[in-house]
């Protein structure tokens, strides 16, 4: 007998914010759940019906309370990704996108991390992906290093820290 679907729909209920007062109100809460940068705090309240000269009004108020800021906020997804240990600085770039974060203060974060975090971070995923797929297989054999080659990809590593991890994978299977 074939089951049932059934589907729910979720209604989102708009609400013309009209007011500075009640769209300062609405940012405080959600700033109260978790952080938001310039951008997607604009897009909050753009979402909401909200004019465009009360969300900058807002979002000026924000600011000069120190509720809302782009550097502190881009220091924190830095942070928060840095415990993530696998992955690289493209998978950090889009990460700070998918935030909104603003481009001076992305450059700013990257700046930050260097070629040899990058290495260290991929020599890492190598490793935790070699103890997943280290089975009887020959680990230097061609299919093998394609997989992890595209492991690493998909996690954000450019070419050159892969191919110095992969060479350091290399002389300790040898050594």
């Amino acid at each position: 007998m074939p089951k049932k679907v059934v589907l729910k729909v979720q209604k989102r209920i708009v609400r013309k914010i009209d007011t500075e007062d009640k769209a300062y109100a609405f940012a405080l809460k959600k700033l109260s759940y978790k952080d938001y940068s310039e951008q997607a705090m604009l897009t909050l309240l753009a979402k909401e019906q909200c004019p465009s000269a009360v969300q900058q009004a807002v979002l000026a108020k924000l600011k000069e309370y120190s509720f809302l800021n782009d550097e502190v906020y881009a220091a924190r997804v830095y942070r928060a990704w840095l415990n993530k240990k696998y992955y690289g600085k493209k998978h950090l770039l889009l990460e700070l996108k998918k935030k909104e974060v603003s481009e001076a203060c992305t450059a700013e974060v990257l700046a930050e991390y260097d070629d040899e975090l990058d290495y260290n971070r991929a020599c890492n995923a190598l490793t935790a992906w070699q103890k997943q797929y280290n089975k009887q297989e020959d680990p230097l054999s061609d299919k093998l290093l394609a997989k992890a080659i595209r492991a690493l990809f998909s996690r954000g590593f450019n070419n050159n820290s892969i191919q110095k991890a992969l060479r350091r994978l290399e002389q300790k299977i040898v050594d």
